[in-house]
């Protein structure tokens, strides 16, 4: 795919995802369904994160509450920035988590971390004390 295409096919995406979940959600659960499409949509939001692991992504939550705040969509705009505001905070997550595991951006194979072994350090700073027979378990402090 096109480098200028590829934010466009990321927004489609997040739309069908987010989209499809809600419509299921709405349309499964007739009576009551928001506490159902709010743990959805956390889930959703988490793991677009781990599979889309793009920074700007944060703002589409943000924007699709922005815009039904502005076009007032079921007359409770505030309660769309509380949910907008967690989403992104999910999305964000997920983003973390998957830099994290994809070992914080770098070149794929071992990271000095993963060679380093604690034990001669662990040496360093606790020197081995001798155990004197004379005073016993005072010798040692």
């Amino acid at each position: 795919m096109r480098a200028p295409l590829k934010p466009l096919a990321i927004v489609a995406t997040y739309a069908v995802a987010v989209g499809a979940v809600v419509l299921a959600l709405l349309l499964a659960i007739g009576d009551d369904p928001w506490l159902p499409l709010l743990a959805a949509l956390a889930v959703v939001h988490l793991g677009f994160g781990l599979i889309v692991p793009r920074w700007w992504t944060v703002l589409l939550p943000l924007g699709v509450s922005v815009a039904s705040v502005v076009a007032d969509v079921g007359g409770f705009s505030i309660t769309a920035l509380l949910v907008g505001v967690p989403c992104a905070l999910l999305l964000l997550a997920g983003i973390a988590l998957r830099i994290g595991w994809d070992d914080g951006g770098r070149m794929p194979g071992p990271s000095s971390a993963a060679k380093w072994d604690g034990r001669a350090a662990y040496a360093e700073d606790h020197p081995e004390q001798e155990w004197d027979e004379a005073d016993g378990a005072a010798s040692w402090g």
